[in-house]
């Protein structure tokens, strides 16, 4: 899988795939998805199978209000979503 078929994964899955630098990234820019809590997780995983899909384990961190699940080795070079 790459960068942009994750995107499309994401997309497919019902979700709206967004730029994120995480943790120790030092700017670098990937692919995240935003999510109310961690059971959504749960869901998010489900959507992926259900899309026909099989999307690599994310990492997470906490937004205060919610968490963004992220996949760091899909790196985006430019701002390309803009959500």
């Amino acid at each position: 899988m790459n960068t942009a078929e994750l995107i499309k994964a994401i997309s497919e899955a019902g979700y709206y795939p967004r730029n994120y630098s995480g943790r120790h990234m030092y700017g670098i820019q990937c692919v995240g998805v935003e999510l109310n809590c961690e059971g959504d997780l749960w869901t998010l995983a489900l959507n992926f199978g259900l899309a026909g899909h099989q999307v690599p384990l994310p990492k997470t961190d906490w937004m205060g209000l919610g968490i963004i699940a992220y996949w760091p080795r899909f790196e985006i070079q430019e701002r390309v979503l803009d959500l």
